[in-house]
């Protein structure tokens, strides 16, 4: 396919997209943010606006908040609650594998379902501390799951001298990229206004997001004896 046809695809695409909205009754400011979501070619940085830029930009939380209220009221499989989860699930974590009990290792939880609520956890690696912690574990796991877009999700932890890295993957979302890409980008920057506790700064500094084909990614990368801290920031 040619540039130019490319180009006139795009376009009727976007034009699509935003007779859609519209006929569906969206406010024309989502209307317009949607059909930007469309036609740019995003980048995860750009979308997602570091603390110092944040100090600098008083407004942009509450740009950040109105946009949230504009999405889920036009996004029902929307949830902007998403990294709190994620967060908790990280601590949920903590709790069952400890550093000085497991200071090496390697984890995997996996989320398998053909429709919601019929979904099963697997989790493959050492038993957690106790049954009860497994437990909440896999809650936790499930919560964040269901927060994200996509099918199936699994989440990936190696822990080993040097830290702890997770990686989240939803996986097989029906919806357009870059529409899951700015809408949770929002969500992230959001996140960030609202979070007061030294723990969640700890978790902003070293988390990023990716989302290529059908696939979305939160990673978090936690040095060694940080989240030890960030636990005890939590309780």
């Amino acid at each position: 396919m040619t540039k130019k046809n490319q180009n006139s695809l795009l376009l009727l695409t976007t034009l699509g997209v935003y007779i859609g909205l519209l006929m569906a009754g969206s406010a024309p400011g989502v209307v317009a943010q949607q059909a930007g979501a469309m036609t740019r070619n995003f980048d995860v940085k750009d979308e997602i606006e570091i603390k110092d830029d944040l100090d600098n930009k008083p407004d942009g939380c509450n740009q950040a908040r109105e946009r949230n209220r504009e999405f889920l009221a036009t996004y029902l499989w929307f949830n902007d609650a998403s990294f709190y989860e994620f967060s908790n699930l990280i601590e949920s974590f903590g709790d069952a594998y400890p550093e000085n009990k497991y200071p090496i290792g390697e984890f995997t939880l996996t989320l398998l379902d053909l429709e919601r609520p019929f979904r099963n956890t697997f989790l493959y690696g050492p038993s957690p501390l106790n049954a009860d912690l497994g437990k909440t574990l896999a809650s936790e796991f499930l919560i964040a799951a269901n927060g994200l877009p996509g099918k199936t999700s699994e989440l990936t932890v190696s822990r080993t001298a040097l830290g702890t890295d997770f990686r989240f993957e939803s996986s097989s979302f029906p919806q357009d990229t870059p529409l899951v890409r700015y809408l949770y980008s929002n969500a992230f920057h959001n996140f960030k206004c609202g979070s007061l506790l030294e723990s969640d700064e700890l978790f902003f500094k070293n988390t990023q997001l990716a989302v290529q084909n059908n696939s979305f990614v939160i990673s978090t990368r936690l040095p060694r004896g940080s989240l030890d801290a960030l636990l005890a920031d939590a309780k």
